[in-house]
């Protein structure tokens, strides 16, 4: 997406004409306000017109939020991490009064990964290499209690088995991100 070339309005209505129901938005942090912007765009067609957006962690924060405002309301996001996870609780007892406040996903996939480096190098022997290290990434395997709240492992490739999970943008009591919220959907 060029914002040069780009029109929201013009290409949101567009797929409402051709009968699309969703949208995927997928975007950087350099296209965040070209996302909102969609979402705005989207906001303005008549409600049973409108997409169902959906798009990943990049739009997982707040300025996401206070740019969007009820443009955003409904939007679904893909993330790997959320605070109102019951297994998160622990994690969130113990951060919050280091961190000073509210703990995001970033911090708590942060602290996943140091977790799972301290525990490869730990067990890497005497004189780690970074091949070791990365051989022993594979074979780390922490319990939820040892982490952010989710069992950590990696497979054979180093990515994390993990189950992502789904926030949707609802109204909030909290004006700190203009009245909304992420809230955990239910499986």
């Amino acid at each position: 997406m060029k914002q040069k070339y780009f029109n929201p309005k013009i290409e949101v209505q567009n797929a409402a004409d051709n009968l699309v129901e969703v949208s995927m938005l997928f975007g950087d942090v350099k296209t965040i306000d070209l996302t909102v912007e969609i979402a705005k765009a989207n906001y303005e067609l008549p409600e049973n017109k409108r997409l169902q957006l959906f798009g990943g962690d990049t739009l997982y924060n707040c300025k996401t939020l206070n740019k969007g405002q009820q443009a955003v309301k409904g939007l679904i996001l893909v993330v790997p991490w959320h605070k109102e996870l019951d297994a998160a609780k622990p994690f969130l007892d113990r951060a919050k009064p280091l961190w000073g406040g509210d703990v995001a996903w970033r911090t708590a996939t942060s602290y996943d990964a140091t977790k799972a480096f301290l525990d490869a190098l730990s067990n890497s022997g005497t004189n780690p290499t970074r091949s070791t290290i990365l051989e022993k990434l594979k074979e780390v395997n922490l319990p939820p209690e040892e982490t952010s709240g989710q069992n950590l492992r990696f497979n054979p490739d180093g990515e994390p088995l993990g189950k992502p999970m789904l926030v949707e943008v609802v109204e909030s009591n909290d004006p700190y991100c203009s009245y909304l919220n992420f809230h955990l959907v239910e499986e």
